[in-house]
Parts: structure tokens; sequence; C-alpha cells
């Protein structure tokens, strides 16, 4: 549908990232603090272009054939099913896939259609390195998915082109898991 943008299904933490004066906070969908989970994200600030941003993103780490792994994320925290816990492997870099800005230098983009905010952060972001920019493909959702599936991917996010932001689960992004 041309309607809508479709982009990979992360497979890790959602984290919204604060990036106030050189200042960096990552926090989750249940408000928890991140960031000293996450200490090489410190410098998410250099990959912006502005002083004051808020970013919406997923925190991942990557196996061997680049794919995200919630296997890895899990031995990377430490965390494991059922409040589990184990040592953290620290060896295990994370990556901080960003596909929204929220908000940048005075201006609340919350209100402004989701293709337009996309623009923006792509405009901002220095892709590269520990911060990557969430590509998307308009319009192409069954050869995201099929390419997806290929790939074995968890999945793909499928978002509303116009869509404003909304800090809840809406019928504007949807998800499609392969099953």
């Amino acid at each position: 549908n041309p309607n809508w943008l479709f982009e990979i299904k992360w497979d890790g933490y959602r984290a919204v990232s604060f990036i106030e004066d050189g200042h960096v906070r990552l926090v989750s969908r249940n408000h928890n603090d991140l960031t000293p989970r996450f200490r090489e994200l410190e410098s998410l600030h250099t990959a912006v272009k502005g002083t004051n941003a808020i970013l919406d993103g997923e925190v991942v780490v990557l196996d061997e054939e680049g794919r995200p792994s919630f296997s890895l994320m899990q031995q990377r925290t430490g965390m494991r099913s059922h409040g589990r816990k184990v040592t953290p492997r620290s060896d295990l870099p994370a990556l901080y896939y960003v596909f929204d800005l929220l908000y940048l230098d005075g201006y609340d983009l919350r209100r402004v259609g989701l293709d337009e905010r996309k623009r923006a952060l792509r405009e901002v972001l220095n892709d590269g390195g520990l911060v990557r920019y969430s590509d998307h493909y308009a319009g192409q959702g069954i050869a995201l998915f099929d390419a997806a599936k290929q790939k074995n991917l968890e999945g793909i996010i499928a978002k509303k082109c116009n869509s404003c932001y909304e800090e809840r689960r809406s019928r504007e992004w949807q998800k499609i898991k392969i099953t």
C-alpha cells in the first residue's frame, strides 16, 4: 500500500533517547533508565546535528551474520527470561537503530506526519558506527516481508505515512511477525 512505510522489526530493547546539551539518557517503554546498561551509547549526541533532541529507536546486538539477536541482547545485559540474572557480557557491542525523530532544538515533531519526521531524521542523523538510521520502504511491504523472511528476521513493522507519533500502541503502526 503506497500510504504505508515498512521497516525491519529490530529484535532488541525499544529505547527513547533524550539528548540535552551533550548528555544522553535512554529510557524504555516502561520508563526504566537504560543508560547505565549501554554506556557506549552515551556518545549518541555526537551523531545528531542538533543540541537537544528526542529520538525513538531500538538497541540491538547483532549476530555474526548481522541480524539482531534477542538472545545475544539478553547475554549482553545479563537479563534472562523470568527475571533470572547472569553475568553480563560486555564483549557484545550494542547498536542503536533510530527510526523516529520526536523533537529537535525547540520543535516538537510528534504531530508532524511520519514521512516528514523520517525525512528530518535522515537529515540530522550522522549514520554509522554505533548509531544507525533504520531505513524504510514506502509501499513495498510484501517485498520487505519476503526479504526479512529469507534473512530469518523476526518480522517487519508497517507504519502509516501520515501518522502522528503516539506514545502508546495504535493501529497506525502494525507489527507483522514472521511465524
